[in-house]
Protein backbone atom coordinates (compact mmCIF):
# COMPACT_ATOMS: atom_id res chain seq x y z
CA UNK A 1 0.00 0.00 0.00
CA UNK A 2 1.39 3.17 -0.89
CA UNK A 3 1.26 7.07 0.62
CA UNK A 4 -1.37 7.99 -0.75
CA UNK A 5 -4.06 7.89 1.46
CA UNK A 6 -6.37 10.83 2.26
CA UNK A 7 -8.46 11.96 5.30
CA UNK A 8 -10.84 13.71 3.59
CA UNK A 9 -12.73 14.85 0.51
CA UNK A 10 -11.38 18.37 0.25
CA UNK A 11 -7.58 16.19 -0.62
CA UNK A 12 -9.47 14.86 -3.61
CA UNK A 13 -8.73 16.90 -6.83
CA UNK A 14 -11.83 18.15 -8.37
CA UNK A 15 -12.20 15.51 -12.02
CA UNK A 16 -14.95 14.66 -14.58
CA UNK A 17 -15.26 11.47 -13.10
CA UNK A 18 -14.26 8.89 -10.34
CA UNK A 19 -13.90 5.27 -10.18
CA UNK A 20 -14.27 3.96 -6.47
CA UNK A 21 -13.75 0.64 -5.19
CA UNK A 22 -12.69 -1.47 -2.23
CA UNK A 23 -10.02 -3.71 -2.50
CA UNK A 24 -10.85 -6.58 -0.45
CA UNK A 25 -6.94 -8.28 -0.50
CA UNK A 26 -5.22 -5.22 0.78
CA UNK A 27 -8.12 -4.39 3.70
CA UNK A 28 -7.65 -4.85 7.61
CA UNK A 29 -4.05 -5.27 6.90
CA UNK A 30 -1.28 -2.60 7.44
CA UNK A 31 -2.44 0.53 7.40
CA UNK A 32 -5.71 -0.74 6.70
CA UNK A 33 -5.82 -2.93 9.93
CA UNK A 34 -9.52 -3.17 10.76
CA UNK A 35 -10.75 -0.92 7.93
CA UNK A 36 -11.85 -1.45 4.19
CA UNK A 37 -9.43 -0.32 1.91
CA UNK A 38 -11.36 2.14 -0.41
CA UNK A 39 -9.63 3.42 -3.73
CA UNK A 40 -10.93 6.23 -5.38
CA UNK A 41 -9.66 7.06 -9.06
CA UNK A 42 -9.42 10.04 -10.44
CA UNK A 43 -10.77 10.50 -14.32
CA UNK A 44 -10.31 12.83 -16.97
CA UNK A 45 -12.94 11.45 -19.09
CA UNK A 46 -15.91 8.72 -19.17
CA UNK A 47 -13.73 6.33 -21.66
CA UNK A 48 -10.59 6.52 -18.98
CA UNK A 49 -13.42 5.68 -16.21
CA UNK A 50 -14.95 2.94 -18.14
CA UNK A 51 -11.24 1.18 -18.54
CA UNK A 52 -10.37 1.62 -14.96
CA UNK A 53 -13.85 0.28 -13.89
CA UNK A 54 -13.57 -2.55 -16.59
CA UNK A 55 -10.11 -3.53 -15.34
CA UNK A 56 -10.91 -3.62 -11.78
CA UNK A 57 -13.69 -6.14 -12.77
CA UNK A 58 -11.40 -8.28 -14.14
CA UNK A 59 -9.33 -8.21 -10.53
CA UNK A 60 -11.68 -10.47 -7.68
CA UNK A 61 -10.00 -8.40 -4.99
CA UNK A 62 -12.20 -5.18 -6.23
CA UNK A 63 -15.62 -5.23 -4.74
CA UNK A 64 -18.38 -2.47 -4.76
CA UNK A 65 -16.69 -0.55 -8.17
CA UNK A 66 -18.70 2.33 -9.13
CA UNK A 67 -18.18 4.90 -11.35
CA UNK A 68 -19.01 8.43 -9.47
CA UNK A 69 -20.13 11.87 -11.15
CA UNK A 70 -19.34 13.77 -7.99
CA UNK A 71 -17.01 14.00 -5.55
CA UNK A 72 -16.48 10.93 -3.52
CA UNK A 73 -16.91 10.69 0.16
CA UNK A 74 -14.32 10.13 2.67
CA UNK A 75 -15.66 7.74 5.44
CA UNK A 76 -13.22 7.73 8.17
CA UNK A 77 -13.72 3.60 9.15
CA UNK A 78 -12.27 3.16 5.45
CA UNK A 79 -8.29 3.74 4.67
CA UNK A 80 -9.53 5.74 1.53
CA UNK A 81 -6.40 5.45 -1.25
CA UNK A 82 -6.44 8.14 -3.96
CA UNK A 83 -5.20 7.02 -7.23
CA UNK A 84 -4.09 8.55 -10.53
CA UNK A 85 -2.59 7.77 -13.63
CA UNK A 86 0.61 9.29 -12.16
CA UNK A 87 0.55 7.00 -9.29
CA UNK A 88 -0.84 3.57 -11.10
CA UNK A 89 -0.54 3.76 -15.05
CA UNK A 90 -1.68 0.25 -16.00
CA UNK A 91 -5.15 0.70 -14.35
CA UNK A 92 -5.91 3.51 -17.24
CA UNK A 93 -4.50 1.12 -19.98
CA UNK A 94 -7.23 -0.68 -21.77
CA UNK A 95 -7.31 -4.81 -21.02
CA UNK A 96 -4.19 -4.21 -18.54
CA UNK A 97 -6.07 -7.14 -16.20
CA UNK A 98 -7.68 -8.72 -18.84
CA UNK A 99 -8.50 -12.36 -17.79
CA UNK A 100 -5.99 -14.62 -20.03
CA UNK A 101 -7.38 -18.09 -21.50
Amino acid sequence: MSDNIINSASEIPNAPIYVCMTDGFMSNWGKAEGKSNRLIFVCKDSDEAVTVERNARNRDEMKYISICHTKPRVNPNNCTQLITKDVYPNWYKVGYFARRA
